[in-house]
């Protein structure tokens, strides 16, 4: 079986007079293979923008805090003993309104926490005991709902701790070093109870750490300044408790920690700062456990770290805040590791970091929670001018052609030289949505026709075809509509068992069911695993749920997977132990590349 990359390389590239598109492999300094010395085309950040909130902001969080469809910002405001909420007004945010939520709140997230499609606000209040929760009424917050917790709660966190399909709260306490766990019931969460981690824990998330398909509980214990020991507490569910904390060793005084993909590979790895170290640590997963840290240096004292697309380039980053030298660091990800770090200023010792499209033109920005100048920092991200010009033309296609997946096709373009160059690049798009790049081709004339490789894609339905000039990337030029067809997975239909109606799929838990799946061999592989996934009442928020178990697998292997040489099987699995729903779907994934999916329609699970 041959790779993508394998694919298009072994592709004919002797055709007189045309070039070959290729897919774009890692970043290719464009400017530079063309001898384009004056102009580029790369984006960059913008200088910080710096918006007052209340007094002494050690935690920030971007997101639609009053549901209204747009982000907005809101920080917990420790000395000042309150909460800022800027709501973005469409074209800019609004002055920062102060709202009381508990005593001496130094955590906020902006989260869906009682599972009604609508966000709220949820604060750690350190010296009141407690979390406060504010829901949006339509018009403004409500008085806060105060839950208790241990005491000193420092760093909060919102997600289905337990894997039940219902979210939960969790907070991180710095005095006893313990987190209290507030599970969601339905009608409201459980008391709390607590649960033993590292010392001096600042800081807490809810992820999938160890890739599992179940969220895990991952802590920073800083240790403080009174010494101990400082590492990173990770709290597995079993499938109906909590295992006893597992201590993963980086650095000194480890602060933050997040989750997430840090290092592009599909699979979640764990960083964390490490503030007398000056460094950062990353614990990439290995398929069976954390490889030991591997640290990158920052700034001076960097007390919060953030894994996401802060460039906006498809690749996860990695940005810090360094609270002593008033700074952050960005560290860009080139494809095969992580480039040396940027520095770029902040405010007054930033205290928490965050990565999101804060104003809300599609692009991620960088937000810092700056704690000694009462503000925030917005560092954008600036975009490229959103306006096709004919200073770049696509000729054809013309529009109404149906292209198949992996096929090679032909694209005319033409450039105007003198404001556009003669190089440019392909971009695949699904209306205002990029979904792949294409490669580049040049010419002297600025007029050719080239080769492009199709890709599959996920829908079978119409893109358009965007050329970038290279020289300068606000000129460029779209086709009008293709269709593309042939997917590289296909969750073909469900087969009905126990005599259930196939039109019904109304399944039991513990029944046996089966689906007819297919995998292109050359693109996706021959083997699958199968997932079920649950999807809110509008069908737009989803979350995975489970790992089905196939039905000849043995109990203690979690994973379901399936394989056959032609890429076509019938596979059957046991339907777990689930909230009983309507809204639940089967999701059939490469075992190849997780990228490659397909799902069935809805499933309704019964007792």
């Amino acid at each position: 079986m041959k790779s993508l990359t394998e694919l298009v390389n072994s592709v004919t590239r002797s055709k007189i007079g045309k070039s070959l598109i290729g897919l774009t492999i890692g970043a290719i300094s464009y400017a530079g293979a063309f001898g384009l010395s004056n102009k580029s085309y790369a984006q960059t950040f913008d200088p910080q923008i710096n918006l007052s909130v209340g007094a002494y902001p050690l935690s920030v969080a971007v997101g639609d805090a009053n549901n209204d469809g747009y982000n907005d910002i809101i920080t917990a405001n420790q000395i000042s003993d309150d909460i800022s909420f800027l709501r973005w007004n469409r074209t800019n945010f609004d002055s920062s309104i102060n709202l009381f939520a508990g005593s001496k709140p130094t955590g906020v997230v902006i989260a869906d926490v009682d599972n009604d499609g609508k966000n709220e606000v949820v604060t750690a209040n350190y010296t009141g005991n407690n979390v406060s929760l504010l829901r949006w009424n339509g018009n403004r917050f409500n008085s806060p709902l105060n839950f208790p917790t241990a005491p000193y709660p420092h760093s909060v966190a919102v997600g289905d701790a337990n894997n039940d399909g219902r979210n939960d709260i969790v907070t991180a306490h710095t005095v006893n070093g313990t987190i209290s766990l507030l599970l969601g019931n339905g009608n409201g969460f459980d008391l709390y109870s607590t649960l033993k981690v590292g010392n001096y824990p600042t800081h807490v998330v809810i992820a999938d750490a160890d890739n599992d398909g179940d969220n895990d509980i991952v802590t920073a214990n800083s240790a403080h300044d009174g010494g101990g020991v400082s590492n990173i507490s990770l709290i597995k569910w079993n499938g109906a408790n909590f295992d006893p904390q597992i201590q993963l060793t980086a650095g000194s005084h480890i602060d933050s920690v997040a989750v997430g993909d840090a290092d592009n590979d599909k699979y979640n790895d764990i960083m964390c700062t490490n503030r007398n170290d000056n460094n950062v640590s990353l614990l990439r997963w290995n398929g069976t456990g954390f490889n030991s840290p591997v640290n990158f240096p920052t700034g001076t004292y960097p007390m919060s770290v953030a894994i996401g697309d802060a460039n906006n380039d498809g690749y996860n980053d990695i940005v810090t805040a360094n609270s002593t030298s008033n700074n952050i660091s960005f560290l860009r990800w080139n494809g095969t590791g992580f480039n040396s770090q940027i520095i770029m200023p902040a405010g007054k010792t930033p205290y928490q970091v965050a990565i999101g499209d804060a104003n809300n033109d599609g692009y991620n920005d960088i937000i810092t929670a700056n704690a000694n100048s009462n503000n925030i920092s917005l560092i954008y991200w600036n975009k490229p001018i959103p306006t096709p010009r004919t200073d770049v033309e696509i000729i054809s296609p013309h529009g109404g052609e149906t292209w198949e997946g992996k096929s090679i096709q032909d694209v005319h373009w033409k450039t105007n030289i003198p404001t556009a160059g003669t190089a440019v690049r392909f971009e695949l798009w699904d209306k205002d949505d990029r979904m792949a790049d294409l490669g580049y081709a040049w010419s002297p004339s600025g007029d050719a026709t080239d080769y492009i490789i199709v890709p599959l894609m996920f829908e079978e339905t119409t893109y358009n075809i965007r050329a970038y000039s290279l020289w300068d990337s606000k000129f460029w030029g779209k086709s009008n509509n293709i269709t593309i067809t042939g997917k590289p997975i296909k969750l073909d239909r469900i087969i009905p068992h126990q005599n259930q109606n196939e039109a019904d799929n109304l399944w039991t838990i513990g029944s046996l069911q089966s689906v007819l799946w297919e995998a292109n061999p050359d693109i996706a592989g021959t083997g699958v695993k199968f997932e079920l996934w649950r999807y809110n009442s509008d069908a737009k928020l989803k979350r995975k749920v489970r790992n089905l178990r196939l039905s000849n697998q043995d109990p203690n292997y979690e994973l379901g997977l399936g394989w056959d040489p032609s890429g076509k099987d019938v596979s059957t699995f046991i339907v777990p132990n689930v909230q009983p729903g309507s809204n639940y779907k089967v999701r059939v994934i490469s075992g190849w590349d997780p990228q490659y999916w397909d799902e069935s329609e809805f499933i309704t699970i019964k007792k």
